[in-house]
């Protein structure tokens, strides 16, 4: 540098260090950008799976058993199961239209939709595994343990257990090995 100031190279080189370190600061805020919108992505798939689960809870609390030969009275296929309840017919069943997948989940009259993943399928739980449809023909009958939402065949987005023993309101009779009614 010379006493009348900066000459043109050091001028150049400034400029030059300065649009590189802005040049940084801009690839870094993409960054942080891209990361910040996969992490909201990802937040509200977990919010939107829980309020699947706590809906698919609150329709199935206090029901069962179901079992295999038909007693419980619940029908199910990969798109969805109804049962009787006290408020009626009750079920949950997968439909998609043009703003995205649904879970319409239904207690007598009234329904109530959750969004869905996309390609969604049900599956019924029993002590011999997984089946795509429910009541199943087995030789002996099994309880269905649970019920399962999957993605695309994927792992279970909510899984929901069930009662596998006698009703909950229940008043076992051991001489006839049975509920009393």
């Amino acid at each position: 540098m010379s006493e009348a100031g900066y000459t043109l190279v050091e001028m150049l080189a400034a400029v030059a260090m300065l649009g590189l370190a802005f040049a940084g600061l801009t690839a870094g805020a993409r960054v942080i950008g891209a990361t910040d919108l996969r992490a909201n992505g990802a937040a509200e798939q977990a919010a939107r799976s829980l309020r699947v689960q706590n809906a698919l809870d609150d329709l199935m609390a206090h029901q069962g058993p179901f079992l295999s030969d038909g007693r419980g009275g619940l029908n199910g296929s990969p798109a969805g199961f109804q049962f009787d309840c006290a408020a009626g017919a009750c079920g949950a069943h997968l439909e998609s239209s043009a703003d995205g997948s649904w879970l319409v989940v239904r207690e007598g009259a009234a329904s109530k939709r959750y969004a869905a993943p996309q390609g969604g399928v049900f599956a019924y739980i029993d002590a011999t595994g997984s089946n795509p449809t429910w009541p199943v023909n087995e030789t002996r009958p099994q309880a269905l343990t649970a019920i399962a939402l999957t993605a695309s065949g994927s792992q279970p987005v909510a899984a929901v257990r069930l009662w596998t023993e006698e009703p909950k309101d229940c008043v076992f009779d051991a001489i006839a090995q049975g509920c009393r009614s």
